[in-house]
């Protein structure tokens, strides 16, 4: 009687090992197909599934953590019009967060976020202007037009 019920542990532990690692497989799967289709969506403009590219890259979420990547699909969002990445954007140039420190990059990107009405922006990108040349403040400007096209 006790060896059958040690018998009876052992292969039931082992039929629930069986049971999570298939589960687990299935949760990849899962994720492996819910990524491709959000990479499919992104590239075709998709800017919901842009940001959420974005995102996942950013956390490592599904997919190796790649800062560069992240910013790729950010920029490909804002660039369509999303104001709150426009400014969160703006926000990272401004303070050199997954991107090198850029004060025209940042101004072009509140400047964008402001006309799309981030209210907060336009304190942002007024704030830089305290640090920058008028040609810096000609130049983020222009960028702002060519980040559009």
């Amino acid at each position: 009687m006790l060896i059958a019920s040690l018998v009876g542990l052992w292969f039931g532990g082992c039929d629930q090992t069986v049971k999570s690692n298939s589960i687990r497989r299935d949760s990849i799967r899962r994720d492996f197909f819910h990524i491709g289709t959000i990479q499919h969506k992104a590239e075709f403009g998709d800017v919901s599934a842009q940001l959420e590219l974005g995102l996942l890259y950013r956390n490592g979420d599904g997919v190796p953590r790649n800062y560069k990547e992240a910013v790729k699909w950010f920029m490909k969002a804002a660039r369509q019009g999303n104001a709150t990445l426009q400014f969160q954007l703006g926000q990272m140039y401004a303070n050199g967060q997954f991107v090198r420190k850029d004060y025209i990059h940042a101004y072009a990107w509140f400047n964008l976020a402001a006309s799309n009405g981030i209210d907060d922006a336009k304190e942002f990108r007024d704030s830089l202007e305290a640090n920058m040349t008028p040609l810096q403040i000609l130049k983020a400007q222009e960028l702002s037009r060519e980040l559009l096209k």
